[in-house]
């Protein structure tokens, strides 16, 4: 809706569609409409759900136009003691190389400390992740059709013993209150197995 630090400028449209998808009218559009926005969130999310030791990481801003922090520091839930720290800016790479949970603690642009308790979770390699490509590399830069190329990738696989997933054998039964999801950043991904 808001296109960037310099706009502020939106308009809603509004189209009917047939109850088959395929067909629709129109789109018909407000005016443009002045939106005030002086209240960025500073929520903060990683690049990655799960991360393992030694892995880089990175924590940005979730709202693209928040000030630039003074600084970012990642703590030690228990000991308190700083592991990890990055540089002022809107985001920050990160790498720590204890299994264990952290707190994040963010310097914003007016000096104000925020601490968000247990905001990184480093778990063990046996636990599993999602699988990564680092590399990707073909035995041939340019062939003719029919002549079969092999390709060779490094990376990580996603083996392990712990699944962020549900089976759910009664869809009806799929709920979520809507107190636990209010002023709270959140995105569900689901898929169907026929």
């Amino acid at each position: 809706m808001v296109s960037g630090a310099d706009k502020h400028e939106c308009r809603f449209g509004v189209r009917a569609v047939s109850p088959d998808g395929k067909k629709g009218s129109e789109i018909v559009w407000t005016p443009f409409q002045t939106v005030a926005y002086d209240q960025p969130l500073s929520d903060v999310v990683a690049d990655r759900p799960v991360i393992k030791p030694n892995e880089e990481f990175t924590l940005k801003y979730l709202d693209e136009m928040v000030p630039a922090a003074q600084a970012w520091k990642l703590q030690n839930a228990v000991t308190g003691a700083v592991v990890a720290q990055g540089a002022s800016g809107t985001s920050a790479t990160l790498k720590v190389a204890e299994e264990g949970t952290y707190d994040l603690v963010v310097v914003d642009n007016k000096g104000k400390q925020t601490i968000v308790r247990g905001k990184v979770k480093i778990t063990p390699e046996a636990t599993g992740a999602v699988p990564q490509i680092t590399s990707l590399t073909a035995d041939k830069t340019t062939v003719k059709t029919g002549q079969n190329v092999t390709y060779t990738y490094e990376g990580r696989l996603g083996e392990g013993k712990a699944s962020h997933g549900l089976e759910i054998t009664d869809p009806k039964m799929f709920r979520i209150p809507g107190d636990v999801q209010q002023g709270k950043s959140y995105s569900y991904a689901l898929w169907f197995k026929g």
